[in-house]
């Protein structure tokens, strides 16, 4: 029985891939050629300072293209630094999840993130060595980070999961393994690491995911309930429940109640989260106003 449910799968996903045609590919950042420059210290300091001014208002997208523009002219004087590729890595993710709106442009700056984010990671010498040297996967050699590279770690698979989604089946289905290792690794390290993020991403894949990927509408809630736990106060946990749980379930009641939940909430419930949750709030209003459409 097992074997005829396995070839029933491969049978299943084979004709998918046949329908969706051929994956999107990337360079992984130790496959790319990197500029570089010369920085004094005197100058990767102001740099520095300027681009964390702009930070606190990076739901703006002038001030976030500027910090990010002043991130990367730092990090090409000093490829090492561990700060800044982490600043560049979540802040072109925020980019794209939260302002940008052309599908394209939202790809590319996933993109430029999970690079950045290979970047990030590389500073790890065992991990560097496995994936440059050995020439292992990701996949392979993720288990060999630290507590250090988290943050590298996990915004370059949330950036990774985004611009998979967003090429296609094919393509999700060629880097699923490797973001599924990523998160593993998050979960390793910090179970509840940045106010749920791990529960976050499997409540979204479970309520995405086919049912041969191992999709499921009752993980997904379990998932989401486990993220509220960690953190109800963070607006994006409630965005995404309405998006992908209650619009799958048809669920127009907690789909408004979630959202009504963002709009009436202050910016500040997380002080150091102001601008993200500026931008969870836009997205709330949006999907209001689209709920005939939705529902």
């Amino acid at each position: 029985m097992n074997q005829l449910k396995l070839i029933s799968t491969s049978i299943m996903i084979l004709s998918l891939l046949n329908l969706t045609g051929c994956a999107s590919s990337r360079k992984s950042a130790w496959e790319q050629t990197d500029t570089t420059s010369s920085l004094t210290n005197t100058q990767k300091s102001q740099l520095l300072t300027e681009a964390k001014k702009l930070w606190n208002t990076r739901h703006v997208r002038a001030d976030l293209e500027n910090a990010l523009s002043k991130f990367k002219e730092i990090a090409s004087a000093d490829p090492q630094n561990y700060e800044v590729l982490t600043y560049l890595t979540r802040g072109y993710y925020l980019l794209a999840d939260g302002i940008l709106q052309d599908m394209p442009e939202k790809k590319a700056a996933w993109e430029t993130s999970v690079s950045w984010g290979e970047k990030g990671m590389a500073t790890n010498p065992e991990f560097k060595k496995a994936v440059v040297e050995e020439k292992k996967s990701v996949a392979e050699a993720v288990k060999l980070l630290k507590k250090e590279q988290i943050d590298s770690l996990y915004w370059s698979a949330a950036s990774l999961g985004k611009w998979a989604k967003n090429s296609g089946l094919v393509t999700t289905l060629q880097y699923k393994s490797q973001i599924i290792k990523m998160i593993e690794r998050v979960a390793e390290l910090q179970p509840d690491y940045f106010y749920g993020a791990v529960h976050r991403y499997w409540a979204v894949y479970y309520a995405v995911a086919p049912g041969f990927a191992g999709g499921s509408m009752e993980k997904s809630f379990d998932s989401f309930q486990k993220a509220y736990k960690v953190a109800n106060n963070y607006l994006g946990t409630h965005v995404l429940f309405a998006e992908n749980y209650a619009v799958r379930k048809s669920d127009k009641e907690a789909f408004t109640k979630e959202l009504n939940f963002v709009l009436n909430a202050k910016v500040n419930i997380i002080p150091e989260l102001e601008s993200e949750h500026i931008l969870e709030k836009a997205k709330a209003k949006k999907m209001l106003s689209e709920i005939d459409q939705l529902f």
